[in-house]
């Protein structure tokens, strides 16, 4: 399928999507069993020196963290990043004519994305483009206003706010994750792949760049998270490797229901000893735990 028919089956196809969010049992239609539904635990990131991270999200974004077990955890409200001491050096991949796939970047809370930036400035947190306020049309229906903090450790920042929800004073430059964001080499796969693993299509939007360039892009719900999905269309494009966002974190209380539900919606898992690990479209890794999120390690 050449770019103009991606298109084109993208309006048919695509921009209709119902927003209900659906579990893995719904698909498969089978009954569900007590704790088979996944529940989203954060991100895992690979550092050199967790605790150094953790102390920069915590002076710059006020995170509180502690150490668990052989992790760092920083908490953005609800959410948590788990951070953890990386066994060799990593190489962080800049596309220079290009773009990278895969787990790419996080995207927190904003009510006001004006105080937010203020707030930055006073922490002495820089922001890309000049501080700019950026904007994505589109998503949302009205569209979201967004800023890159630009961080030392080479994963994605994003503080974001949506113009479709009511403002509301900020007292700290961001809040709990807003999504995740997953560059990828093939958006109707990655939206059929996560659609068979029970995310639904919230909102979806073509975006036309200043050089010509257009982004398709479609936020994903389920599991009390939004997987923002988008593809560059005909730029190059390779997956990422090594990088420090490494893993989405899910949890659930049924190891093999849990398996069995992704077996019959077509979704291969291997097995670890606290659970089971996924591979999307783009090599992004979901780990599935099934022991005491609080013994993770």
């Amino acid at each position: 399928m050449n770019y103009e028919q991606l298109h084109e089956a993208w309006d048919t196809e695509f921009r209709t999507q119902s927003c209900t969010i659906r579990t893995l049992s719904q698909i498969t239609g089978k009954k569900e069993l007590t704790g088979s539904v996944m529940t989203f635990l954060g991100v895992f990131i690979n550092v050199a020196e967790p605790e150094k991270t953790a102390a920069w999200m915590s002076e710059k974004l006020d995170f509180p963290w502690k150490n668990q077990g052989s992790l760092t955890v920083a908490c953005c409200g609800d959410d948590r990043i788990f951070l953890h001491a990386a066994s060799s050096p990593l190489i962080i991949q800049k596309a220079d004519e290009g773009y990278y796939t895969g787990l790419a970047h996080i995207a927190f809370v904003s009510t006001d994305l004006e105080t937010s930036v203020k707030l930055c400035q006073a922490a002495d947190l820089p922001l890309a483009n000049h501080s700019a306020i950026s904007y994505n049309p589109g998503v949302w229906d009205t569209g979201m206003n967004y800023v890159n903090p630009l961080c030392p450790y080479g994963f994605g920042l994003e503080i974001c706010q949506r113009l479709d929800l009511p403002s509301a004073p900020m007292t700290a430059p961001a809040r709990g994750f807003e999504h995740i964001g997953i560059p990828v080499s093939d958006i109707k796969e990655s939206i059929g792949w996560y659609k068979a693993l029970g995310f639904s299509c919230g909102t979806c939007a073509r975006i036309h760049r200043e050089d010509g360039k257009t982004i398709l892009c479609c936020m994903m719900t389920g599991y009390g998270i939004i997987l923002e999905l988008f593809e560059f269309t005909g730029i190059r494009h390779e997956p990422f490797s090594g990088q420090p966002l490494a893993a989405l974190l899910f949890q659930s209380g049924n190891k093999e229901e849990t398996k069995e539900l992704l077996a019959h919606a077509g979704i291969t898992a291997a097995e670890y000893p606290e659970g089971l690990l996924l591979k999307g479209p783009d090599r992004e890794t979901l780990w599935v735990q099934t022991a005491d999120p609080d013994l993770i390690h």
